[in-house]
């Protein structure tokens, strides 16, 4: 099915390339087109027919240049040929480029408009900037207060990033952040049960929501982010929720890509940041199942792979494991961090009850490092022992960064004043 939206208070909207005709392109009329290259057309048909109270039959196969712009600027929609139904199934079965043309950038038209839930996070700010980058339209639901999203709207061109409040109890405010979208990224997650929401609302029912609203205001491409050794088997709340969450979106959305990383690290992380902190701040530093192993995914990389996932048609309705290029037990890890700081350590390693009982001291402060639910999940491996597997390669990414090749710029503060470089 298509969405059913009402444009009618849509603004003409201008479209323009190095060396080409501008075209003004009324939504309210939908009969008149100039000339633009095959990338700009398939880009505007994206959008035309996802936004279209009654959606055109289009086919792109007939803009060629056998029809002359006076032709085509004179013919209408309606006699080109194609249905509706086409239209998608074409999306669903091409690869559609989203690479802006002319180095335009941000003031480019990549066709994308996507809205991208848990944006205000960790993650979401290096997804929103790749999707600014080239030209889209980026929805932001936020449930904070307006300083939340801020920082995010200068990633776009000017009235690309926009943002409305949501809850993930309520349908109708999901169904009316995801109505006028092609594609929806779901990045909520939660590390801990909070006072107002629980694992389960996050993981999995807020996720079923998202899948079920995107499906009825069809949108083309719906992309859910889980967790890599996800088991709704598993002790762990976090391991569990997610697993059913992974579950429930292809249940509601078959053509959703899951993709399942491994432990993502970067500049806003609390896997490499709270080591850095323990390590220049505690005489001896905890480290939860030193003998885990773990294979940490480069945030910038994760957004890589993840922006791939909308143009890469053969990833539709498929479940990826993701995973950066090294493996580290707990213990490895806090010594390459401690390491990277020019620091010497002595490390406290905690396993079964008393890393139990340490993780509920931990848990009495606002932000904890680490909880018991915590101990549960970082007990068993999340590695990919086979490379075919991991998926990170299939998805533009050549060379994952390892910790040690990008860590070091962003733990910098926390180094002992003596082994910082004074200019």
């Amino acid at each position: 099915s298509t969405p059913n939206h009402d444009t009618t208070d849509l603004p003409r909207v201008l479209l323009s390339r190095s060396n080409q005709q501008v075209c003004l392109l009324s939504f309210e009329t939908r009969h008149h087109l100039a000339m633009l290259s095959g990338s700009s057309r398939r880009s505007l048909l994206t959008v035309f027919n996802s936004m279209s109270k009654k959606p055109a039959p289009v086919q792109v196969s007939s803009w060629q240049s056998t029809m002359s712009v006076r032709e085509l600027s004179t013919t209408p929609f309606e006699d080109l040929g194609e249905s509706p139904e086409d239209v998608l199934a074409r999306h669903f079965s091409e690869e559609v480029d989203i690479t802006p043309l002319d180095g335009a950038g941000r003031s480019s038209v990549s066709g994308v408009v996507a809205t991208v839930f848990g944006s205000t996070g960790f993650v979401g700010r290096y997804v929103v900037n790749r999707l600014g980058r080239i030209g889209s339209q980026v929805m932001l639901p936020f449930r904070g207060e307006e300083n939340s999203w801020r920082h995010l709207k200068v990633m776009g061109d000017l009235g690309q990033i926009s943002a409305r409040r949501f809850d993930i109890r309520n349908e109708d405010s999901i169904a009316r952040a995801v109505e006028h979208s092609n594609v929806v990224i779901n990045l909520l997650g939660r590390d801990w049960t909070t006072r107002n929401f629980t694992m389960d609302q996050v993981h999995h029912r807020a996720a079923e929501l998202i899948a079920r609203k995107s499906h009825e205001a069809g949108v083309i491409r719906l992309i859910h982010v889980g967790a890599l050794g996800s088991d709704d088997c598993s002790p762990s709340d976090y391991m569990r929720t997610k697993a059913l969450g992974e579950q429930a979106v292809l249940n509601a959305f078959p053509n959703a890509t899951v993709l399942r990383p491994a432990p993502i690290f970067g500049a806003e992380d609390r896997l490499v940041i709270a080591r850095a902190y323990m390590c220049r701040n505690m005489y001896m530093v905890p480290v939860l199942n030193p003998e885990a192993r773990l294979q940490p995914l480069f945030v910038s990389d994760f957004a890589t792979a993840l922006m791939r996932c909308i143009e890469d048609s053969t990833t539709i309705g498929k479940s990826l494991d993701l995973a950066g290029p090294r493996a580290y037990t707990n213990a490895e890890l806090t010594d390459a961090v401690a390491k990277l700081l020019n620091i010497e350590i002595t490390k406290l390693p905690l396993t079964g009850m008393a890393a139990q009982i340490a993780a509920k001291i931990a848990n009495l402060q606002i932000n904890p490092f680490f909880t018991p639910d915590h101990v549960l999940s970082t007990a068993v491996d999340l590695t990919i022992t086979d490379r075919q597997n991991n998926a990170i390669y299939d998805l533009g990414v050549e060379k994952p960064s390892t910790v040690e090749e990008e860590a070091y710029r962003f733990i910098a503060q926390f180094q002992m004043p003596k082994h910082r470089l004074l200019i």
